[in-house]
C-alpha cells in the first residue's frame, strides 16, 4: 500500500525517476487500466490473454522441440527444429485456451484487466479450469492495488497518467539501463 501511495505521489508531481520498485509492481497494470477496451463487453475478443501463444514468445529448446514461451518449456510442444513449428498445434492449443477462458473469466468483472494465460491454467502437461481458478484471488488483489493507485492520480490530476505514459518506455524495466 506504502509503495502504491509513493508511486502515485510521483506520477502527480510529474517525476522522472520514480521509484523502479514500485514502477515494476504498478505501471503495467495501470496502464492497462488507462488504456482499457471501452467497447461493450459483448464485443470483446477471446482470449483476452497477453499473448497468443507461439506468436510472441517462440522457444526453442536446446533439444531442438519449440514451445509456445520460455515459461512454458517442457510441455505444450509446438514442433521441433527439424520441422518447424506446428501451426496446427499452436492452433488447437490457442483454441484449447480459449474455450477454457471463455467458460471460466466471461463474467468476470476484471475480465478487461486480466493477464491469464497458458502458464497460469497449466497444471502438468494440460491447461486446467480449476488451476487458473487458483490464480485469480491474487491476481484480483493486485489489480484492486492498481485500481487504487489509478484513482488516486487520476482524482488529483485527471492529464497525469496521459502525461506519464506519454514518457515511459512501455516496459518499465528498460529504463534501468539510464
Amino acid at each position: 500500500e506504502n509503495l502504491g501511495e509513493g508511486f502515485a505521489d510521483e506520477v502527480v508531481s510529474g517525476c522522472e525517476r520514480p521509484d523502479h520498485f514500485a514502477e515494476s509492481l504498478f505501471a503495467g497494470l495501470v496502464r492497462t487500466i488507462h488504456g482499457r477496451n471501452t467497447q461493450p463487453l459483448e464485443e470483446a475478443k477471446f482470449p483476452l490473454s497477453p499473448c497468443v501463444p507461439g506468436t510472441v514468445k517462440l522457444f526453442l529448446a536446446p533439444n531442438g522441440t519449440y514451445y509456445p514461451c520460455s515459461n512454458l518449456t517442457h510441455v505444450f510442444p509446438v514442433g521441433n527444429l527439424e520441422t518447424g513449428p506446428d501451426p496446427e498445434k499452436g492452433l488447437a492449443l490457442y483454441r484449447e485456451f480459449e474455450t477454457l477462458e471463455r467458460a471460466e473469466c466471461s463474467r468476470c468483472w476484471a475480465v478487461r484487466f486480466c493477464r491469464a494465460c497458458l502458464l497460469r491454467a497449466r497444471q502438468g502437461d494440460r491447461l486446467s479450469a480449476q488451476r487458473l481458478r487458483q490464480w485469480c484471488p491474487t491476481f484480483l488483489r493486485q489489480l484492486e492495488r492498481a485500481f487504487r493507485v489509478y484513482i488516486s492520480v487520476a482524482s488529483r490530476d485527471r492529464g497525469a497518467w496521459t502525461r506519464y505514459y506519454s514518457t515511459r518506455p512501455e516496459n518499465p524495466l528498460e529504463s534501468l539501463g539510464d
